[in-house]
């Protein structure tokens, strides 16, 4: 066979040899065909697998048995693994049906099983990564509807544990030993506001899910670096948000808690569950709401449309805005009020009401603005209604039919529910009688003062006054102060 390995220059060595064992037992074959059945065994180079070609005998000669196997086995030094099932089905068959079979696993080693320690894998869905637009009903998409933040909600699972799992040693087919290895895992703990409920990590608090430097946590603050724009698409948070850049025009800020802005605040459309604070002031935009079911607190407010639950306290100037507060109103001893609508509830303290020149301001205490907006509500479908009432009864006039006349009963009824309602509403409008407004520095001409639906119009400035309800003669009286607030 000399230069034998010189030739099929395709193949590499071990399918060569295959091709010269194959060979020579042919030719082995044609010299001898009166030969007894044989086994032969190779092993593969990691020592985890053992083949066997069974060879059937020639006529009136020795068959082949599994102890002609169990030596060429035991030739080779194979000891684990041996599959004598298997070894005995090849031997009958290739003596019965004199056929030669080929590459049969007649051993297997087995390999190690890595130990794996108990690792934490968070859930697909707090993992940072592509966010893809709904798409709308028309087939269009609202980018601003994308967020990169992961919002959870308190009890959500966020992470899961697997199990750890033991390493077992494996064995080759001489019955050496393959020590197992450590699988190498991700290491992942569990951060703050988290809590683990048997093989789950939850979320103790509502907020948002993040995933740095090995740690899987929740913060119920939702810190925003940049501007409101489309890389953060619209913020609906479930806690606390810290703006620390602009709100860009047409997004929208939500959150459950309270809402801290580090920058100017260009208000678009703000929604705070419980207290604003902007430091550098906020500056509305038109046809915009900032609503606040808490405190607001300002260095400045301007041309902005505001409903606060609690105080509004401003540090220098309220200009051109319409406030709605169920508490007071006040700024710093330096601030002035120029301009506008105030609505508050529990009364106004400021140093500056209006200017020479500019425009009118008109001030409202003492009154349930709530109440108030849910009666005009109610005064305006009373219109309606009653406005459909007479359509009815004209219609009724020339065509008494069962339909017209269910639908009299059914407009009046409603009538009569709204008038009850608004009559209800009438006793919580009027909910503090004893409201001051206060004036530090000067009230300016053409300032009004309502206090319980009573008003007073200056005329002329005044200097250090206080306004309030002189309920037995049922009209405004004003009273020096005495000293600055």
């Amino acid at each position: 066979m000399a230069g034998f390995s010189q030739s099929f220059p395709g193949l590499d060595d071990q399918a060569r040899e295959e091709v010269r064992r194959r060979f020579e037992k042919s030719r082995h074959a044609l010299k001898e065909p009166d030969c007894d059945g044989a086994v032969e065994v190779r092993i593969n180079a990691d020592c985890m697998a053992v083949y066997a070609d069974f060879i059937p005998p020639g006529p009136g000669c020795r068959v082949l048995t599994v102890d002609d196997v169990a030596q060429a086995l035991s030739d080779l030094d194979v000891i684990h693994g041996i599959d004598w099932d298997t070894i005995a089905v090849a031997v009958d068959k290739c003596n019965r049906e004199q056929i030669e079979l080929s590459t049969i696993r007649v051993a297997t080693g087995e390999k190690p099983v890595a130990a794996r320690p108990e690792q934490l894998v968070p859930e697909e869905s707090v993992v940072p990564g592509p966010v893809y637009p709904r798409v709308m009903l028309d087939g269009t998409v609202d980018f601003r509807e994308i967020s990169p933040f992961r919002v959870v909600g308190a009890g959500q699972c966020i992470g899961r544990y697997i199990p750890a799992r033991e390493g077992i040693d494996g064995m080759d087919i001489h019955g050496r030993t393959i020590p197992c290895s450590t699988e190498p895992v991700e290491h992942l703990e569990a951060g703050e506001r988290t809590e683990r409920v048997g093989d789950e990590l939850r979320a103790d608090v509502d907020g948002c899910c993040s995933l740095a430097d090995g740690t899987l946590s929740v913060n119920p603050v939702l810190y925003v670096e940049g501007d409101v724009d489309y890389h953060t698409g619209h913020i609906d948070f479930p806690g606390d948000v810290c703006l620390n850049g602009q709100v860009h025009d047409g997004f929208r800020v939500h959150a459950s808690g309270s809402i801290y802005a580090n920058t100017p605040l260009d208000a678009s459309d703000i929604v705070a569950g419980a207290d604003l604070t902007a430091g550098y002031g906020l500056l509305g935009r038109s046809d915009t709401v900032v609503r606040i079911a808490g405190i607001l607190r300002a260095k400045y407010v301007e041309n902005c449309l505001i409903e606060a639950g609690s105080d509004v306290l401003v540090d220098r100037a309220i200009v051109r805005s319409h406030i709605y507060t169920g508490g007071k109103v006040a700024t710093s001893q330096r601030g002035v009020i120029l301009g506008g609508l105030i609505f508050a509830q529990n009364g106004v303290q400021t140093r500056q009401v209006g200017t020479a020149t500019g425009p009118d301001i008109s001030i409202h205490c003492g009154v349930n603005y709530l109440a108030e907006k849910k009666l005009d509500i109610l005064r305006s479908k009373a219109e309606r209604v009653t406005a459909k009432l007479a359509d009815v009864r004209r219609m009724l006039t020339g065509n008494p039919s069962r339909e017209l006349k269910g639908m009299l009963q059914e407009l009046r009824e409603e009538l009569r529910e709204t008038n009850e309602a608004s009559e209800s509403l009438l006793f919580e409008i009027d909910t503090n009688e004893d409201v001051r407004v206060e004036v530090t520095g000067t009230v300016f001409p053409g300032a009004t003062v309502e206090i319980c639906h009573v008003s007073y119009t200056v005329d002329q400035e005044l200097h250090g006054v206080a306004f309030s309800l002189d309920k037995s003669r049922g009209h405004i009286s004003i009273e020096k102060l005495n000293r600055g607030r």
